[in-house]
């Protein structure tokens, strides 16, 4: 669970909704620091599941009131790989997508299957590396449905994400983006996105369309 002050912490490092160059909106509650990294090491490492039902309620504020949200008709989690999920009893970003869909009032529908991973863990390794290792990472066990949300712990360099988006979108389907916490991810203009930073696509609003927006990965 989460103290007061953690708590007031998460909800002061806003992380604005952030438009990606595949075709897709990322939502997360802050920068991948101070007590949600710990909360994120929790769930992920210590077993602490009480903490997903935490966090998915802080994240589902964020996700209200965004259309393409809002307009997703499933939750689909970003699987960890077998090797993880085997060693921890479970995998963290499917608990997180559980909880969440019941947030949002959506079904969880867990139709990707990783189908490359090497079971090592991606902490440390360069951009490079992380993106060689996650191409052509997930298959659809199923069709998806036309717009969903796709949903993992934390984003670091967008790679894992960016290859379960381009798995849907080739599928047909829009989904859009939703993470716990992201590093200090770069647009193309280089400047870091960080607590309180806006970021290149502000905030999405129903029923209006921003110009101008640059993508994230």
């Amino acid at each position: 669970m989460l103290c007061d002050s953690c708590r007031a912490w998460v909800e002061s490092r806003v992380v604005p909704p952030t438009h990606t160059r595949l075709d897709g909106i990322l939502v997360a509650l802050g920068p991948f620091d101070g007590p949600l990294r710990a909360a994120v090491h929790a769930l992920k490492f210590r077993d602490a599941h009480a903490v997903a039902l935490v966090l998915a309620s802080l994240l589902a504020a964020r996700c209200r009131d965004l259309e393409s949200i809002e307009s997703a008709s499933a939750v689909v989690p970003v699987p960890t790989s077998g090797r993880r999920r085997r060693r921890r009893g479970y995998d963290q970003a499917e608990l997180l997508a559980r909880a969440l869909a019941r947030q949002l009032d959506k079904p969880l529908i867990p139709l990707l299957a990783r189908v490359n991973a090497t079971g090592e863990a991606q902490t440390g390794r360069s951009a490079t590396t992380r993106a060689q290792q996650s191409r052509g990472a997930f298959l659809l066990d199923r069709s998806p449905p036309a717009r969903l949300v796709l949903v993992d712990d934390v984003v670091t360099t967008g790679s894992t994400m960016r290859a379960a988006l381009a798995c849907v979108n080739a599928a047909g389907a829009e989904a859009a983006c939703a993470s716990l916490a992201v590093t200090a991810l770069r647009h193309r203009t280089g400047s870091a996105i960080a607590a309180g930073t806006p970021g290149p696509g502000g905030n999405e609003s129903r029923g209006r369309r921003k110009t101008g927006r640059r993508p994230l990965w």
